[in-house]
């Protein structure tokens, strides 16, 4: 198939999924993260959107909240100590983030939660929101896999669809 037509269709999809999913979500007690659905959605969709990762994606972001929330809260511990904001720095986000890549990609590198960029992705996301609400985030994240999920199988089901024939015999996708 043509990559523009694909595009386009990708395009549609996307827009109506989108659309609905923002429409639809502003329902739920956590429509105030509604931006952090689109961390995940991102990052899965940019990811390649395979199945088969969709576990290992969800939980590395999962880690990734309870990473940030004890990254916020070590922060907190040490500022309230009269630590500086450059030694806090230092000491927590170095061993912190020595410690996500190190864990996920090293001592959990041959298993699903090996996806490094989406456990920063929950530590930058609970850095946003100041550590509140640890559990709507790990909603938030599902959500917005769900949605790049859709995107991706509808388009993939219409792309695979056979190209209608014009008069003369040419597809429609060339």
């Amino acid at each position: 198939m043509n990559m523009k037509i694909f595009m386009t269709k990708v395009s549609v999809v996307a827009a109506v999924v989108v659309v609905l999913f923002i429409i639809l979500w502003q329902y739920t007690p956590f429509n105030p993260y509604l931006w952090s659905c689109f961390v995940t959605f991102f990052l899965y969709f940019c990811g390649g959107c395979k199945r088969e990762e969709f576990i290992g994606y969800y939980l590395s972001s999962v880690l990734g909240v309870v990473w940030g929330y004890i990254w916020v809260a070590a922060i907190g511990a040490m500022m309230a100590t009269g630590a500086s904001y450059n030694l806090t720095t230092i000491v927590v986000c170095g061993l912190a983030t020595f410690g996500v890549c190190f864990i996920h990609g090293v001592l959990l590198g041959s298993t699903p939660v090996n996806k490094i960029p989406a456990a920063f992705a929950g530590v930058a996301v609970m850095f946003a929101v100041n550590a509140q609400d640890p559990f709507g985030i790990m909603v938030c994240f599902l959500g917005g896999m769900i949605m790049a999920t859709v995107i991706n199988e509808v388009s993939g089901w219409w792309g695979s669809l056979p190209a209608r024939k014009q008069s003369g015999g040419q597809s429609t996708d060339a």
